[in-house]
């Protein structure tokens, strides 16, 4: 069911922020690089999301951009094809 109060989620937020976010950049994206992608979608990420992180809890984290660039990998070779 629906609730008006889901725009409150904070991972409703997240979500919705840093999909818009890579898809915006996706269609701007000008080159045709695989490394130079992959690193871009998790900067990309990470920095859209920033503002919501400022908000409900009042700190960035970079350790999130670093764990990122180890868990992206991961899940996406290792977990995804199961």
């Amino acid at each position: 069911a629906f609730s008006p109060f889901s725009f409150y989620n904070l991972s409703l937020q997240f979500s919705f922020i840093v999909v818009f976010a890579l898809i915006f950049y996706m269609q701007n994206k000008t080159y045709d690089n695989r490394l130079l992608e992959f690193f871009s979608v998790i900067i990309i990420a990470f920095f859209s999301g920033i503002p919501i992180s400022i908000y409900h809890f009042s700190a960035i984290y970079p350790k999130a951009l670093i764990a990122n660039i180890f868990a992206v990998p991961f899940f996406t070779i290792l977990i995804i094809p199961i």
